[in-house]
């Protein structure tokens, strides 16, 4: 798995780029700096929004045939005190942004 952290906006929003090339699913936790003070309590402060391109064959791909074979799932998630946990799936592509 790979992951990087980006800061844009003079750090007010913050990308999460997660990559997981592995055939399982895996739990990661994101605590952007700052964000800790404003969050407080499960579902209070700034939300994540995330975006997933994944499917379970590594080789999947989109064709002329099939061009819906991978196709990218939309979420929102709250974090607690400003951490933001996710399950990302395997074979995966997650893109978590985090505005302060």
């Amino acid at each position: 798995m790979v992951a990087s952290v980006m800061q844009l906006w003079r750090n007010a929003v913050w990308l999460v780029l997660v990559l997981n090339g592995h055939g399982q699913r895996t739990v990661v936790s994101v605590m952007p700096q700052g964000l800790y003070r404003t969050a407080v309590a499960a579902g209070t402060g700034p939300a994540a929004s995330i975006e997933v391109l994944a499917n379970p064959d590594p080789q999947a791909g989109n064709t002329l045939a099939a061009p819906d074979a991978v196709v990218p799932a939309r979420g929102t998630r709250h974090g607690t005190k400003g951490v933001f946990s996710y399950l990302v799936p395997a074979n995966s592509l997650t893109v978590v942004k985090v505005a302060r």
